[in-house]
């Protein structure tokens, strides 16, 4: 059905079927905004992102769209991010003698060229631009034989497009847009499948609870540092942020166990001789690598 029909009311404002799409997000932006003032005092960053949301409803209420999508917005939203992208990549002098003073928080995107951070191009943050990015990228990957001339459709120059989007989310050094964008292209394929999300609906529902309930344990990570249930893994968590071995050891006790290995590869170096040959006063930690190093190729084969 067109996107100019109108199929909701709320007073005297009509939305078209793209308008009640964006709601839902309208909604969810607003009600963060008022709880971080009422809680976390003023944050001009949340209200440039609800305004964001607000400025793409009205949109999506007005323009002619395609299947619940401000396609053009979108679009041109990414070029704007990719072109900033570029050219704060490659002429830093111009970006930052004419451009990055526009921005209230000048400072913090030199602090972030200077720590390779990652990139923001023409936009304040580099987590916005990493989401118009991937909003581009979903238009194109949903709507490619609507959207692109003919000549773009093959295979090779569509991909490379694509690959253009991820790579410049990968330039902003946002660690989860750039795995959301990088394994967009192998999710949506299921999601054009007829019917797959009501066949998968359990499962889609289930993976969505997941993902909060991460952003929920990192969001409180000092909370569950102090819980005796959660401790381990708020523990293992902070240690991975700091570049610490979560392992507790077994990596060292794995490598010792492969180094062995190579010394004696046939036959292994003895029968529970690995604390003595190594000097580590531990056994392996896995029982493959046991029997690997010390009864090796020979010994593991039997042991399978």
């Amino acid at each position: 059905a067109s996107s100019l029909l109108n199929v909701g009311k709320f007073g005297s404002v009509k939305f078209t079927n793209s308008g009640v799409v964006w709601l839902p997000y309208f909604v969810y932006t607003l009600t963060y905004l008022s709880y971080s003032l009422l809680f976390q005092a003023s944050n001009f960053t949340l209200f440039v992102e609800w305004f964001t949301c607000f400025f793409m409803i009205i949109i999506a209420a007005k323009a002619p769209l395609l299947n619940h999508f401000p396609v053009k917005f979108i679009l041109w939203s990414g070029f704007f991010a990719i072109l900033g992208i570029a050219v704060q990549s490659l002429l830093p002098d111009l970006y930052y003698s004419r451009i990055a003073g526009i921005f209230v928080n000048e400072d913090n995107i030199v602090s972030w060229f200077e720590r390779d951070y990652g990139l923001n191009g023409f936009t304040s943050q580099v987590a916005i631009t990493a989401r118009i990015l991937i909003y581009g990228e979903i238009v194109l990957l949903f709507m490619k034989d609507i959207l692109l001339p003919n000549r773009l459709r093959n295979k090779t120059s569509f991909y490379l497009l694509v690959f253009l989007f991820v790579f410049c989310i990968l330039l902003t050094g946002k660690r989860l847009h750039f795995f959301v964008a990088a394994s967009l292209p192998f999710i949506i394929p299921f999601l054009l499948e007829k019917g797959f999300a009501k066949k998968n609906f359990k499962i889609l529902i289930i993976i969505v609870l997941f993902i909060f309930a991460g952003e929920f344990f990192i969001l409180n990570i000092d909370y569950f540092m102090q819980s005796s249930m959660f401790h381990r893994f708020a523990e293992s968590y902070a240690m991975a942020q700091a570049g610490e071995d979560i392992t507790s050891g077994r990596t060292e006790l794995y490598d010792a166990a492969l180094k062995a290995f190579q010394d004696s590869p046939i036959f292994g170096i003895g029968l529970e001789n690995f604390s003595s040959y190594t000097g580590i006063k531990h056994y392996v930690h896995n029982t493959y690598l046991q029997v690997l190093c010390e009864r090796g190729i020979v010994g593991i084969i039997l042991f399978d």
